[in-house]
């Protein structure tokens, strides 16, 4: 007699869909906890770039900040006299002080001096007569003077002659202590 072979093969539906059910789960929750380690490790990377390129400007601002610190030590008296009389080549300038960063780093300071020389002397030119120890009074009393960059520059640019007037065109102006109205 022939068995019926449906509760047989009834079975083996049933427990081979089940299997695939157990695989199929098994590899969804697989494939979900990759898709959220992927997603964490971008949430990561992004975090880390973001980190990594704060560290690269803050160094890069540190650099700057420097190189700014060494460009005043070296605008010492001698370099910025020789600046005040015309000189602006580096090479003479290094000779004068040290300089431990290249010509590129060098050069936007030596022009920034230059102008503020020209600043100066512009500003002026129709105000003062004043010898070094006049300076700061002058600066002072006189409130309507440009920005003032590089405050050593101003000076030199007034001890560069001891009569402005005469170098940069113009009266000289009595300095003794007038009240602010009087200069104008």
């Amino acid at each position: 007699m022939a068995t019926d072979p449906a509760p047989f093969l009834s079975t083996i539906v049933g427990t081979s869909a089940g299997l695939v059910a157990i695989v199929g789960g098994l590899l969804v929750a697989r494939f979900v906890s990759l898709d959220s380690d992927q997603r964490g490790n971008r949430k990561i990377l992004i975090a880390a770039s973001e980190r990594l390129a704060s560290a690269r400007q803050r160094a890069a601002d540190a650099r700057r900040n420097l190189v700014a610190w060494h460009a005043t030590a070296f605008f010492n008296s001698s370099v910025t006299a020789t600046i005040g009389q015309g000189n602006s080549d580096l090479d003479v300038l290094k000779r004068l002080a040290d300089w431990s960063f290249g010509d590129a780093e060098l050069r936007p300071f030596v022009t920034e001096v230059v102008e503020e020389f020209a600043r100066a002397r512009e500003a002026l030119a129709d105000r003062i007569s004043a010898s070094d120890d006049e300076w700061d009074t002058f600066r002072r009393i006189t409130p309507d003077l440009p920005e003032i960059r590089w405050p050593h520059i101003w000076k030199e640019a007034t001890r560069s002659r001891s009569a402005l007037g005469v170098e940069f065109g113009g009266d000289p102006v009595d300095l003794s202590l007038k009240p602010q109205h009087a200069l104008a």
